[in-house]
């Protein structure tokens, strides 16, 4: 037999697969405790074999059979049953006959079923061990089948003829397991049925079932269609491996038998965070250090931060090789469990899995650092509470130190005193920093001005800077600029196979993948925000505010927060950075109707409320400019189809207060074209007059002049005195900054004489200045 394993050989944070060929001799053996079996009977079809009536091996009792010894060395046989069974479960890429994992499958409820019952224990463990051993075998034979390394003749079919003995197979364990339930199951007839004789048929066909399970075991394994039958003890040498086997069936590594004892080094260019490595090592070297965690969003640094506190060199004096890194997303590629886990420390730290792995554990006397990586894997994907209670259990042990790196910035539980490094989760590099990993990386030495407006666009994200370093060396920093606008987060990666270390993309998609952002209307929210450019400034006072319809708004931000995929800022407003706000934008393609729609009201309310035009108090002032390119974007989206002059007049008083605080003029544009279409000459008179005051503080006079000339002839002809007074007075202004004060004073005393005639003071005054 040849059996194909994997290794990885760690650089950084990247691995590469080396091929190691194992080759075992296939023997011809019967077990000493299987009844022998002629050359007749292992050639008969498997139909023969797996159809005999449960009820011809009935025995003549009502209890259920008291389980044989087997062997020895049983101890362990749920915990080796549930490993067995759960990655056999899940193996759908790998076992493409769909065998091995249609029986895993029905066999897992059966194995809960014996976990959570003391008499079931006893009752059914020979059963549990035969479908454990039986499912050993058929995972193998089809690996070796499939892969036409079979000794068995290929014209007599062996896969098929697998497929058939399985089906049949399969269709009793679901009888089996039915029936078990009735036994042992909560609502069982144990506890319900009174009547003697039903409770004996259930247990006397569970008896059948299982001189079923053990004569189909024994069957399989001496039948022809197999490629061969190994002794008792040529399996117990190889049982570790089968899962590796399996797996390298479909080109994936079964990462447990990867790990390395010795933790990657730290990135070569690691820039910033020195607060953290100092506070982070002194934890470490304490006499009682506390268990540490580093959190973030996807690519801030977690696993590089770790990385430098393990190479710490008095970090390597007090833990010497005891200082464990185990990358969940590879460990638990194929399933997220505690048991996968635990299976990971104890062949790390060379340990012999046992019922009670913790209390071996404990009785280490050498201090330990456990580095889970990309713990999120783990956190998401399986039970919270037995992940909570593993986690309590490894803190509880003097001699371990946890270190843990997860996506978000609230810790998984709070019944382990973290040092959190930093509180809330790691934020983006500053612009030196981030400027020093660029250039560190690209070697570029070129024009800096061209690389700040680059890197103004990456937000301080380290793994976008490192990628679009990594673009500069082959690429121009100036073309990068460019081609952002266009093509955005796909120019942060790296060519090749992709991971969420070398594509920003992949990164992101995983933390939208989590299940933290599992409900629909987190989703909704976040295709709005996305596409905010101020993001939710002071988002907590605010909130209700802007979006009363939304349910549990409240708890949605928070998810969003603790995914990371939102942070923030020291302002208290909700910020996304840039490339992942570039890449949410093209994933969602729209935002939510329901959800803008109460965000274009928000906005329109507050325009109104807080008299934005007149600039009436400093807090308005500051709230309008807090929320500037928010108001822009949600009256763009608004004037895209608007008709409703209502809502015009208000978006107009907000282009007011951008010409008295910026020099925007998107929207005063759009209200121009709106208002001509819809021939509301008033506003539309206003607009143009807007709009000359606007091109006059940029010097383009002439300009000013012809749109406030326009205006002023539709004042005039609509009757409006106050609009004619305005337009005089602006011509006047505009006379003065020409040095043409004859004329100027001409336009103003006019204008003056207006405002007097319609008892603005005010207006009138101004045309003194």
């Amino acid at each position: 037999m040849m059996v194909a394993v994997e290794s990885y050989e760690a650089w950084g944070n990247s691995h590469r697969p080396h091929q190691i060929h194992i080759t075992a001799t296939c023997s011809f053996h019967s077990y000493s405790h299987h009844r022998p079996y002629s050359a007749i009977q292992r050639m008969q079809a498997p139909s023969q074999l797996f159809t005999q009536s449960p009820s011809a091996a009935a025995p003549g009792r009502s209890a259920i059979l008291p389980p044989p010894n087997l062997a020895p060395d049983d101890t362990d046989w749920m915990s080796n049953a549930s490993v067995t069974f759960k990655l056999l479960a899940g193996a759908g890429e790998i076992d493409r006959t769909g065998i091995a994992k249609a029986i895993a499958n029905i066999a897992l409820p059966i194995l809960e079923l014996v976990q959570n019952n003391k008499k079931a224990q006893n009752d059914l463990k020979d059963t549990i061990k035969y479908l454990d051993e039986m499912l050993r075998y058929v995972s193998e034979e089809t690996k070796l089948l499939q892969d036409g390394q079979s000794l068995t003749d290929a014209s007599t079919h062996p896969l098929a003829r697998l497929q058939q003995m399985g089906d049949e197979f399969i269709s009793q364990l679901k009888v089996l397991k039915d029936d078990l339930n009735k036994v042992y199951g909560k609502t069982g007839f144990q506890a319900k049925i009174k009547k003697s004789f039903q409770s004996k048929t259930i247990l006397d066909r569970v008896n059948q079932h299982k001189e079923y399970v053990k004569e189909a075991r024994d069957k399989l394994l001496t039948t022809a269609v197999l490629s061969g039958i190994r002794q008792v003890g040529e399996v117990k040498a190889i049982v570790t491996n089968i899962q590796d086997h399996l797996i390298s069936s479909s080109r994936i590594t079964q990462p447990i038998n990867m790990l390395s004892a010795i933790p990657s080094p730290p990135p070569l260019v690691f820039k910033s965070r020195d607060d953290l490595v100092q506070k982070g090592t002194a934890n470490l070297l304490a006499d009682s250090p506390h268990s540490i965690i580093i959190m973030g969003f996807g690519g801030m640094g977690k696993t590089s931060l770790a990385l430098k506190l393990l190479d710490d060199a008095a970090v390597k004096s007090k833990y010497r090789e005891c200082r464990y890194f185990i990358p969940c997303d590879e460990v638990c590629s194929v399933e997220s469990t505690v048991e996968i886990l635990i299976h990971a420390i104890m062949r790390l730290m060379r340990l012999q899995t046992t019922s009670d792995p913790i209390k071996q554990l404990h009785a280490i006397s050498k201090p330990v650092v456990l580095f889970f990586d990309n713990f999120e894997t783990v956190w998401d994907k399986s039970n919270n509470q037995s992940v909570q209670r593993f986690l309590e259990q490894l803190n509880a042990i003097i001699h371990i130190t946890l270190m843990i790196t997860m996506r978000g910035s609230v810790p998984p539980i709070d019944n382990i005193d973290w040092l959190e490094l930093p509180h809330n989760g790691l934020s983006p590099l500053a612009e030196s920093p981030s400027s020093d990993v660029f250039i560190t990386i690209s070697k570029y030495n070129g024009d800096m001005k061209i690389v700040t407006k680059l890197l103004e666009k990456l937000d301080g994200w380290p793994l976008a800077l490192m990628l679009m370093a990594h673009q500069a060396k082959i690429i121009h920093p100036e073309v990068l600029l460019e081609s952002w606008d266009k093509e955005r987060t796909l120019l942060l990666e790296k060519p090749g196979a992709q991971s969420r270390l070398t594509s920003v993309n992949i990164s992101i998609k995983i933390t939208l993948q989590s299940s933290l952002l599992s409900k629909p209307n987190i989703f909704k929210l976040l295709s709005v925000i996305c596409y905010l450019p101020d993001g939710i400034p002071t988002w907590s006072k605010i909130l209700s505010k802007m979006l009363p319809n939304l349910s549990e708004r409240t708890g949605i931000v928070s998810n969003l927060l603790q995914s990371g995929i939102i942070y923030e800022d020291s302002k208290g407003g909700l910020k996304i950075l840039q490339p992942i706000q570039a890449y949410l934008k093209a994933y969602f393609q729209q935002p939510d109707i329901h959800i803008k729609q109460q965000f274009c009201t928000f906005y329109l309310n507050e325009t109104k409320d807080k008299q934005l035009k007149s600039l009436i108090s400093q807090e308005n002032t500051k709230f309008g400019l807090a929320h500037l390119n928010n108001f822009e974007w949600i009256f763009v989206e608004i004037l895209n189809s608007c008709n409703d002059e209502k809502k015009l007049k208000i978006i107009y008083n907000f282009c007011y207060f951008q010409y008295l605080t910026t020099g925007s003029d998107i929207l005063l544009k759009k209200v121009i074209a709106i208002t001509k279409d819809l021939n509301m000459l008033c506003l539309y008179a206003e607009a143009i007059l807007l709009l000359g005051k606007k091109l006059c503080i940029f010097n383009q006079q002439q300009a000013a002049q012809e749109k406030i000339d326009e205006a002023k002839q539709i004042f005039e002809t609509i009757g409006s005195s106050l609009g004619v007074a305005q337009c005089l007075q602006s011509l006047g202004n505009i006379l003065q900054m020409m040095d043409q004060y004859p004329e100027a004073t001409v336009k103003l005393e006019k204008a003056m004489q207006m405002f007097q005639t319609i008892d603005d003071s005010l207006g009138a005054a101004q045309c003194l200045q």
